[in-house]
């Protein structure tokens, strides 16, 4: 008779669930924020407070003045799918509120602190509950205001593995923002009040659509906004999208609205974004916040726990319907010429299924190269960016042209014997028995990357003052981030200051940036922070020398004088690092007399 074995499948204790079930729900603040705002809008809040310290990381505060919870509501909602917002499957395809999974709260409370104080309006006293890491503290009758107060301290302070990858505390401040600002222009009726270490960070009163997108979009004037209505029996478009004038380095002035719920759809963006080719640069992105009303048996949003992700079951109709009409209100406003004609989306949507064309999904396929862009540019016949063939991450800066001089510093004297220009792109030079062929824009940026780098670490940096001052007005996500690079960016040759709310004063810069242009580099400096990468392992200073590194390099294809060229060789081997760029890109090519000799034979 065979020996019974122990069973090696065991049955996971709630505590465990609730903590891997928490890994998708919560998965830094900004997730925490957003769950607790959307269950305060629906309960039917009119005012609603959010109160954060450290990035979240400390604590986040949500008040509302809503329905509020009985003494036995305010412990069942902590319960895994305990919810109030569905009864059967069948609900999941007429939803008209934000939660409804009902893991939030069950999930945020498996990894911090949380402590809920609430009361209906019928009821004298309130409940107060304490939950410590999913262990249950107490549940107190107490006296408190109508409506909900939860508090949520020390995120993941069972969970330090997690807790390592959070970002810094300006940057998990600007996603809480991010959060704070979606829902809000969900909600044009609803008040909502941030807070940032006790000090009011932003403030939306109730309004009209226009005046909270604008609000939101941080702009004073309304004209740059254009009104969009269609109505089909698809799908009912409503909202507003900016001018060119108007349009962003990201996209973060990006909004979809579906059913009244914030999503990301890279299908539906590519709609919007055909409307504007050539209107805008390459590298730029259109502004808008559109509100989509679809039948909901037609709109699956249970696919992921955030809800970010929809599917549309006729997403293609909608993905031209919603084309069509940015179209037709941009020809309307005289933002481009309306080639089409007025009666461009008549019938659209209400055609037979059969008779709509098919509209292939940008995401899944590969688009095709105009020619005719190609043959008005100069040909280049000849094979030399082969030789520097890398995934391309950044895109070619337009910045200052006239930097004068150049590279004038040498260090260590470097025996250049024949140096030259090819394409105004790659130097050829010849050093001792080799022959090099370096990528001019690649070495420059190395250049500029130690050099900020070793001001730095130093603290050598030497500012050149302005004459005058110039200022700079940033975004809210912006000024956050320059606030937590301000005191390293004043290390490597700036002065900059903080001049008012959300305002900053350009005192002085480094020296090898020329004077002008302080501004549009300051911008592009925080564009390619936030957009630039390097290893995981990077420290701040390096990540934000090469930020200014890749802002104020000179061009792909700038002619250079001979004395250039061999200043620019001479700085690049006297770097510590001459052979890639911080970002893993070779710098040059090397060629000795061995390998010239072996070619040709």
């Amino acid at each position: 008779m065979e020996k019974n074995k122990i069973s090696t499948i065991q049955i996971l204790s709630d505590a465990v669930a609730n903590q891997i079930a928490a890994g998708e729900v919560v998965q830094r603040p900004a997730s925490v924020v957003k769950e607790l705002l959307e269950n305060a809008v629906d309960a039917k809040a009119n005012n609603i407070e959010l109160f954060i310290e450290e990035g979240g990381i400390r604590k986040v505060l949500v008040k509302d003045d809503g329905c509020g919870m009985s003494a036995m509501d305010a412990k069942l909602c902590f319960e895994r799918h305990a919810t109030s917002k569905i009864n059967n499957a069948d609900d999941l395809f007429k939803l008209n509120t934000f939660g409804f999974r009902g893991e939030a709260l069950a999930s945020i409370s498996a990894v911090a602190r949380v402590t809920l104080k609430t009361r209906t309006e019928n009821d004298q006293l309130g409940t107060e509950v304490k939950i410590d890491g999913s262990t249950w503290i107490h549940q107190n009758a107490i006296a408190c205001p109508k409506g909900t107060q939860i508090e949520i301290k020390s995120l993941f302070f069972n969970l330090p593995a997690r807790k390592h990858f959070l970002k810094t505390i300006h940057t998990e401040t600007r996603y809480i923002v991010e959060e704070f600002n979606r829902v809000a222009i969900c909600n044009p009726h609803l008040d909502f009040t941030l807070y940032n270490n006790n000090k009011m960070l932003l403030r939306y009163t109730k309004s009209s659509v226009e005046k909270r997108i604008a609000e939101v979009f941080e702009i004073e004037d309304t004209n740059q906004l254009l009104s969009v209505n269609e109505d089909t029996e698809i799908v009912k478009i409503s909202g507003f999208i900016g001018t060119p004038k108007i349009a962003q380095r990201t996209r973060a002035k990006q909004y979809f609205i579906a059913n009244g719920r914030f999503i990301k759809d890279n299908y539906l963006n590519h709609a919007i974004g055909n409307n504007f080719q050539g209107f805008i640069e390459s590298k730029q992105y259109p502004s808008y916040c559109l509100y989509l009303d679809v039948d909901p048996n037609k709109i699956d949003i249970n696919i992921h726990p955030t809800k970010t992700e929809v599917k549309f079951e006729e997403q293609r109709y909608i993905y031209q319907i919603l084309q069509s009409a940015v179209k037709k209100t941009l020809g309307t406003h005289h933002q481009v010429p309306d080639i089409e004609g007025q009666n461009m989306l008549k019938n659209l949507g209400l055609k037979p299924v059969e008779d709509i064309d098919y509209v292939r999904n940008p995401n899944t396929e590969i688009p095709k190269i105009n020619t005719s862009f190609f043959e008005k540019s100069n040909p280049n016949n000849q094979d030399w960016p082969a030789l520097f063939k890398t995934d391309e991450i950044f895109d070619e800066k337009k910045v200052v042209e006239l930097q004068k001089p150049l590279f004038s510093e040498k260090d260590v004297q470097i025996q250049i014997n024949n140096c030259f220009q090819v394409n105004n792109t790659y130097l050829v030079a010849s050093l001792n028995t080799e022959m090099y062929i370096v990528h001019q824009q690649r070495a420059h940026q190395r250049i500029l990357f130690e050099s900020h780098l070793n001001a730095h670490r130093l603290q050598n940096a030497v500012s050149q003052e302005l004459l005058f001052p110039r200022t700079v007005e940033l975004e809210t996500t912006e000024a956050l981030q320059m606030h937590e690079l301000l005191p390293i960016l004043n290390t490597m040759g700036f002065n900059i200051a903080e001049f008012g709310r959300n305002t900053f004063i350009i005192n002085g810069i480094p020296p090898k940036i020329s004077k002008g242009n302080e501004e549009k580099i300051v911008y592009q400096i925080l564009h390619n922070y936030k957009q630039t990468q390097l290893s995981k392992d990077t420290t701040l200073d390096e990540q934000l020398a090469f930020s200014i590194a890749v802002s104020t390099c000179i061009p792909s294809t700038k002619s250079l004088s001979l004395e250039e060229q061999e200043n620019l060789i001479t700085q690049l081997f006297n770097c510590k690092y001459p052979t890639y760029t911080p970002n893993k890109r070779a710098i040059f090519h090397k060629f000795d007399a061995e390998f010239l000799s072996n070619f040709f034979n």
